[in-house]
């Protein structure tokens, strides 16, 4: 039988909204957020949507269209389900991660820093963050040792999945998966956890540098006031030259915008976005 139930789609990704276009489901609003992937999508289709600047804008729509499901994947708002929700209607969010793990807005982040099962969740939204009960799950990684890049790109096509699935349980909540209790992080990205410190341990800095390697996301380090952003850190032996007299983090040498660091007797290399100013000798961290 066909599904004529309609979807209200919101939010910034794709990988969700292009399963339900295959499936035929009739959208009848994609509510995008102003610049995003979903947006860019959008148009290289010519697939009419709502470009979304700000909350009040998302909220007036959502209460003037007439839908069944509204479907959220990447929406930066919090919503006032219980007052924005009418008779009969359903509001469900994709998460990327295993709920109730890794909660808040950079679960896929985390996941690397805490070393966590990586993966995508469909539930239903209530009036919290990431809390409501949870219908379908799909499972990317239980290591954490994939590119940032990569688990970006899986997590999301995961989030498709995890719609499809949800869809063929026809939205039912698995029993008891509101879960209250265990060891279950809540992360959201903030500045201070991609700067490196010395006193951080190389294992720890790894997984920093890690965890926010993509573009407008890298780890910093700070030497001499100036802030340099770290796309790479490759710990390496050498027998020449010599290190055996080096400070830990202190500079061996330099070449174009990468830096060689010694490091309890063996070698660091760092590959950053600059160079500049820093000499053989000066500490990095």
């Amino acid at each position: 039988m066909k599904d004529r139930k309609k979807y209200f789609f919101v939010g910034a990704r794709f990988f969700c909204a292009e399963k339900m276009l295959e499936m035929g489901l009739n959208i009848v609003c994609f509510a995008a957020v102003k610049d995003s992937f979903l947006a860019q999508e959008l148009e290289r289709r010519n697939i009419g949507y709502v470009s979304v600047e700000n909350k009040k804008q998302l909220l007036d729509l959502i209460r003037n269209t007439e839908f069944d499901i509204l479907v959220s994947n990447g929406c930066p708002y919090i919503l006032p389900v219980s007052d924005l929700k009418k008779e009969g209607q359903l509001f469900i969010n994709l998460h990327p991660s295993l709920l109730p793990d890794l909660k808040g807005m950079s679960p896929v982040n985390g996941s690397i820093l805490f070393g966590r099962a990586q993966g995508a969740t469909c539930h239903i939204m209530d009036d919290g963050i990431d809390t409501g009960e949870i219908i379908a799950q799909i499972k990317v990684s239980d290591k954490a040792d994939l590119p940032l890049d990569l688990l970006y790109q899986l997590t999301f096509m995961a989030e498709g999945e995890a719609f499809l699935k949800a869809y063929e349980r026809n939205f039912r909540p698995i029993s008891g998966s509101n879960a209250t209790s265990g060891e279950f992080l809540y992360y959201s990205r903030k500045k201070e956890d991609q700067l490196l410190h010395r006193d951080d341990g190389l294992e720890k800095i790894l997984k920093k540098i890690k965890a926010f390697q993509v573009e407008g996301q890298y780890a910093r380090l700070i030497c001499h006031e100036k802030e340099y952003e770290v796309r790479d850190l490759i710990p390496y032996t050498a027998s020449f030259p010599d290190i055996a007299e080096r400070e830990d983090f202190e500079i061996v040498f330099t070449y174009k915008k990468n830096v060689v660091t010694a490091y309890k007797g063996t070698y660091l290399l760092w590959r950053l976005n600059s160079a500049d100013s820093l000499l053989s000798g000066d500490l990095l961290l």
